[in-house]
């Protein structure tokens, strides 16, 4: 516009000859178009590596809050995309509340829910510049994130009291993030890996659950992988007319089943397939 001499966008878009007094410079305007482009390009590209830069140099994690969230297609070119939006309520140090909006890919969109806790990250320096972490090895640039597999040895040590009852959620972060406790007594669930764990000590019994779709993503670490490391061996036996895998040493028996889950997802997990274990104390 200023190139041109344009007023107002309309009279870009107005199909009008040229006269005689027109700035000389208006010839040369759409010739600013790709430029123009560029430079917004470019200006973008450098604001959001300023903002990643100042979060990395100067984060501070805490959790915020999802308020609301959104998706919106697009078509161009007869090909349709799809764009995820969350809206975040957050507290800095200070108490002060912030709100901003981020873009989210699909599987973060479908794993939160209005009033769902997400990881932040927002600048000291500038508490209002904030971004959500959806991803692990994102958020272990701020803080250590364990990564370990839960393994036998782990159920063993809560079945048995080795960790105390009051401990046991302090236990299981130990191992991977991010673990809390569920509604249910003994009950305990991981959102972000998919995971849970339900202790019936009564029983001498420790339910294990894990998201197979997780056992295809990493099939070198998983809890059923771990456990011929752990000393079990695994035997095929009749049950119900049905052949199934059971493991065993001279202490304990592990069964696996598999489970089609349509928990709501603001319950634990949302629709999907998962192996449950059911580590079991012999007499």
């Amino acid at each position: 516009m200023a190139l041109g001499d344009f007023e107002s966008l309309e009279e870009i878009f107005e199909n009008k000859k040229v006269d005689q007094g027109t700035h000389p410079t208006r010839y040369l305007a759409p010739f600013a178009i790709i430029p123009g482009v560029i430079i917004v390009f470019l200006l973008t590209f450098h604001q959001s590596n300023r903002k990643s830069k100042e979060l990395e140099a100067n984060g501070v994690l805490t959790k915020g809050r999802v308020i609301d969230g959104q998706s919106q297609k697009t078509t161009r070119r007869f090909q349709t995309n799809t764009s995820y939006s969350i809206k975040v309520l957050y507290q800095d140090s200070k108490k002060t509340k912030h709100k901003f909006e981020a873009s989210v890919s699909s599987s973060t969109f479908r794993n939160v829910y209005k009033g769902s806790v997400v990881d932040v990250v927002y600048s000291k320096n500038y508490p209002g510049l904030a971004k959500v972490i959806s991803d692990i090895d994102e958020l272990s640039k701020y803080k250590y994130i364990p990564k370990e597999t839960v393994k036998a040895e782990n159920l063993i040590a809560i079945l048995t009291s080795k960790i105390r009852p009051d401990s046991v959620l302090q236990y299981l972060n130990s191992i991977n993030y991010e673990w809390e406790k569920g509604k249910e007594a003994n009950y305990y669930q991981n959102e972000r890996l998919n995971l849970a764990v339900k202790i019936f000590p009564d029983e001498g019994e420790i339910v294990y659950v894990e998201r197979t779709l997780l056992l295809m993503a990493n099939q070198s670490e998983t809890f059923e992988n771990s456990l011929g490391k752990s000393g079990f061996n695994k035997k095929a036996q009749e049950v119900n007319g049905k052949s199934e895998e059971v493991y065993y040493n001279d202490k304990y028996l592990i069964t696996k089943e598999p489970m089609k889950s349509d928990i709501n997802s603001a319950d634990f997990l949302s629709s999907s397939s998962f192996m449950v274990y059911h580590l079991i104390k012999l007499e």
